[in-house]
Formats: structure tokens, C-alpha cells, sequence
């Protein structure tokens, strides 16, 4: 690559202030051996464009866009966006969880993707079962922001709420220090820590599928940072919505050592357990619905 191709490429990147960065943390780095979290998110965005994505600068993100996959996203820089897109478009993180439901040709039509972050595995799912309506359901402001941008950009037929989702209806604050703090580890608490201005109102499950007229869930997604230990809560409270729910798959979180109690919860509830990539899975066999469900 030539040495004008070269600084094209990086000024398309970054912003000028952000590449004068990058020029001193790659001369730094060699003179000192010292490193500068720049120089990894240049590494990463480089093995994007290698892999077929167009990648521009616009304020404080990435526009990555990849016509092959149809796809055009905001990813923040110097997060946890980047990590994201990589995971579900060159990891496939939900590829085994969409293979495993086309396997038995359900029908989906309506998703719930709890814990949307920044919108792109509400993206992935559309493009999986395209006659589906996704409830994107995200609590930090922040994400709320560039997931609005994302299913805007990709035509998405998404409801966003920004709300966190618990057992009962919840005032709950944000913590920042699970596992890396990053935007993708926001964690709820009901326990105030830290700027108390920083809360949300959090609803159940139930309440979401009440107020939009949801008479069955195809598909729900949780991801939601420890989070699933409130929703399947010891005193089995709130769990109504898994009466009307086909598929369910929960990323569980082992710090909080309730795996057992989920799968036993779902058992108990009829669904069939499996380990889908690092989803467990629920599935109700047929993915028919208890009658009392259709009607109640």
C-alpha cells in the first residue's frame, strides 16, 4: 500500500485530532514498547476492512457499512461496539441459535431482544426471520442512541424501549463495574450506587407483552448482565410471560451460579433445554403453546 493510500485510509478513519493520536501511540509504542488503546482499536477496525467492511468516521463512531450482508451500522469508538459487531457478523455468535430453530421450521414473528445494546443482533435476527416485529428493549441511554440509529439505518420493524426489564415493575440504578464496565456490561441494581440522577424505571416482562398486545413471544433473547437472576427469581414471581413464549435463549452469566435454577424453571414450565453456542435454550417441543395461553 502506498504511503498516500495509506493516509486516506487512516484520515477516513479518524478524525484529525484522532490520528495525529495515532501517529504518536504508533511511534511511542515503537520507540518504548508502551502501548495506547488506539493502537488496538486501529488493529481491529483494519481486520474489518479486510473482511469486505467500509469504514468512515462520523463524530464520536465508526460507520461500518458491508454491502455483502446488506448491513450499515454506528459503532462507538473506544467501546465495546466494535467487540460486538465481530461477535455476531465474523463470530456468528447467533448463527447455532437461528440454525437450530430453522431446523424445525418455526415460525417467528415476534422476538424479544432483551438487552439490545446497540441493535446489532436485533439486525442479525430480522435478517434471519424477516417477518418478524422485534421489541428492542435497552436501558442505557447511551446504547438507546446508537440502537435507534442502527434499526433506522437497516430498516428494522423494531419497537425500542428504554427500560430496564426485572420480575416487577422497579425503580433501578446502573452499575458500571461487571465484568469490564464496558457499554456492553452495564449491569441494574435495585441497590443505589454511585450518581443516584443515574436510574430507570424498569417493567416485567408481562408488562411489556400486556402493553403492546404480545399473545406470543417466538422468540425472546435475554442478555442482560446478571440480570436474568431477577427475572427467574427464586419466589417464581413474574413469570407468567413464559406461558406464551415458544423459544427462549438466556445468555447466563455463571458469576451468579443460577444456571440450575433457570433450566429447572423452564423445565417446570415445558420447555426442552439445550445448550445453543453460548445461549441456553428453551424450546417448547412443536413450539405449541399451552392452551390456557392462547386462551386465557
Amino acid at each position: 500500500m502506498t504511503l498516500p493510500t495509506t493516509i486516506r485510509n487512516t484520515f477516513n478513519k479518524w478524525t484529525f485530532a484522532e490520528a495525529l493520536r495515532l501517529v504518536k501511540a504508533t511511534a511511542w509504542h515503537r520507540l518504548t514498547g508502551r502501548h495506547d488503546k488506539i493502537l488496538d482499536e486501529n488493529v481491529l477496525v483494519n481486520e474489518l476492512k479486510a473482511c469486505g467492511y467500509l469504514v468512515a468516521s462520523e463524530d464520536d463512531c465508526f460507520v461500518l457499512e458491508n454491502p455483502s450482508l446488506g448491513i450499515k451500522v454506528w459503532c462507538r469508538k473506544f467501546s465495546s461496539d466494535l467487540h460486538v459487531l465481530w461477535q455476531l457478523y465474523l463470530r456468528h455468535e447467533l448463527s447455532p441459535l437461528i440454525d437450530l430453530i430453522n431446523a424445525r421450521q418455526l415460525p417467528v414473528r415476534t422476538v424479544f431482544d432483551i438487552g439490545s445494546n446497540i441493535g446489532l443482533a436485533a439486525i442479525r435476527l430480522s435478517h434471519a426471520f424477516p417477518q418478524a416485529r422485534i421489541v428492542a428493549v435497552e436501558p442505557a441511554p447511551d446504547n438507546v442512541r446508537i440502537l435507534q440509529k442502527n434499526i433506522a439505518a437497516n430498516g428494522v420493524p423494531a419497537v425500542v424501549l428504554p427500560t430496564g426489564v426485572w420480575h416487577k415493575a422497579a425503580r433501578l440504578y446502573f452499575d458500571r463495574s461487571f465484568r469490564d464496565g464496558q457499554d456492553w456490561s452495564i449491569a441494574l441494581t435495585e441497590t443505589p450506587s454511585g450518581n443516584l440522577a443515574e436510574y430507570v424505571d424498569a417493567v416485567s416482562l408481562n408488562d411489556i407483552a400486556a402493553q403492546h398486545g404480545v399473545t406470543s413471544i417466538d422468540l425472546l433473547k435475554i442478555d442482560i448482565e446478571g440480570g436474568e437472576r431477577y427475572i427467574f427469581n427464586e419466589a417464581r414471581e413474574g413469570l407468567e410471560f413464559l406461558a406464551i413464549t415458544r423459544v427462549v435463549a438466556i445468555e447466563v452469566h455463571e458469576e451468579f451460579g443460577v444456571e440450575d435454577r433457570i433450566k429447572a424453571i423452564l423445565q417446570e414450565a415445558g420447555f426442552r433445554i439445550s445448550q445453543s453456542g453460548e445461549y441456553l435454550v428453551g424450546m417448547r417441543e412443536g413450539a405449541s403453546l399451552p392452551l390456557h395461553a392462547l386462551h386465557p
